[in-house]
């Protein structure tokens, strides 16, 4: 996906998250001012309808106010009555006040009167008292009849925010793994093309000089340069179709008593000759009869990898470090470097498939992002772990722990 439509999509979602998000809150409130309005209805038609069934404020003959606490107590009785029939469930008090200058005091109220905090007062004026009925604010009541309403809403919302975040999660994983197979393409081009070309130039140099061809140093010398390319070339392939084949754990593990001393030695045999220009400094602490049931064959990729990229990330005098120990039923390799460390946020990432630590076009260091997605893949299949972390003084160090007795898959 281009960049410009890959942000025209992320702003529309954005805007459709807000609209919807606005809507959802503009109906709830439209269905809590309706309710309000309606109750608050109800419970003044119920006040006047009491009123005026028990004759409160009609005067007395001479003009003068026939409310007792008697009559207030039963007007309150009468009230809650009929709130308990019409299913409101509202706390609510009664005064009778009267005019005391510029205010109005209370001069009466029933006697189970409630000390109400955030009150709702309809007022009935019958000169010269006014009649006061206090309830509780219903928002409480409202929302709690409208809680499964509430829930559903904001469900829905929660979950078409979880589905947007997911799709983003999703197009921002989609568009990483295509910029890492785009530069997986690039590092695959750019070390098919060396040893092709190294080989290609010996054989034509061979070819077209015959008197070169027929010095037996010069030509060996030669011969070596194109079996040493294609023996890189073989590497490669090796490794890819290996990450290829054995994703998902396809092939049964072929458990053997591997003893990892004599498997280091061989490796450490391997990588001077690899590296004949650099001088490795080996600072080896594992015993000849330290030994783990595995894979044979993916527990030499496991080491050879991480032993490769020790000493390819390290200066040309690296100090690698190789220790192994058994405890408790596992066994833990560590493997320490002097290079140029992992920055702590690709710790994680180091072990995904194709992921390469971003640094621009250079091609100073040969990779493609398969060799720790390997490790990860075949230590998972043991039914061990794997972590990255720096070492002591600089550098990275690799910590794989398998199980001794292996792994019943």
């Amino acid at each position: 996906m281009k960049k410009s439509r890959f942000r025209a999509v992320f702003i529309l979602a954005v805007l459709s998250m807000s609209v919807l998000t606005a809507v959802e809150a503009w109906w709830v409130w439209r269905m809590y001012d309706d309710q309000r309005t309606s109750l608050l209805r109800r419970v003044s038609d119920i006040f006047d309808s009491m009123i005026y069934r028990h004759g409160i404020l009609s005067p007395a003959p001479d003009g003068s106010s026939r409310l007792t606490p008697g009559m207030l107590d039963r007007l309150a009785a009468a009230v809650d009555d009929e709130f308990s029939s019409a299913g409101i469930d509202l706390g609510f008090g009664i005064e009778v006040l009267a005019a005391a200058g510029a205010e109005s005091v209370a001069v009466m109220r029933s006697a189970d009167a409630p000390a109400l905090t955030d009150p709702v007062r309809f007022d009935r004026q019958a000169c010269p008292l006014v009649l006061r009925l206090s309830v509780d604010n219903p928002r409480p009541m409202i929302f709690g009849g409208m809680r499964w309403i509430l829930l559903a809403s904001a469900g829905i919302v929660v979950l078409l925010a979880a589905t947007f975040l997911y799709i983003l999660h999703t197009l921002f994983r989609a568009k990483s793994l295509e910029m890492m197979r785009r530069d997986l393409t690039h590092n695959i081009t750019h070390e098919l093309k060396t040893p092709i070309a190294v080989a290609y130039a010996s054989c034509d140099a061979l070819r077209s000089m015959p008197d070169m061809a027929r010095d037996d140093a010069v030509r060996g010398e030669y011969l070596d340069m194109v079996l040493s390319q294609l023996s890189s070339l073989s590497q490669m392939v090796e490794q890819i179709l290996q990450a290829s084949l054995d994703e998902g754990g396809r092939a049964p593990l072929q458990l053997t008593e591997c003893y990892l001393g004599p498997l280091v030695d061989s490796l450490m045999r391997e990588m001077n000759m690899k590296y004949a220009s650099k001088r490795i400094a080996w600072h080896v602490d594992v015993g000849q009869d330290v030994a783990v049931a595995a894979d044979r064959f993916l527990l030499t990729g496991i080491l050879a990898n991480l032993i490769d990229n020790a000493v390819k990330y390290s200066s040309r005098e690296p100090n690698i470090g190789i220790e192994a120990s058994v405890g408790n039923g596992i066994v833990t390799i560590r493997i320490r470097d002097d290079g140029c460390g992992i920055p702590q946020r690709d710790r994680r990432r180091i072990f995904e498939k194709f992921y390469r630590i971003p640094r621009g076009d250079r091609h100073d260091t040969r990779g493609y992002g398969l060799g720790l997605y390997f490790v990860a893949t075949a230590v998972a299949r043991h039914g061990g772990s794997v972590e990255a972390g720096g070492a002591h003084g600089g550098g990275s160090i690799f910590t794989v722990k398998l199980p001794r007795y292996g792994r019943d898959e």
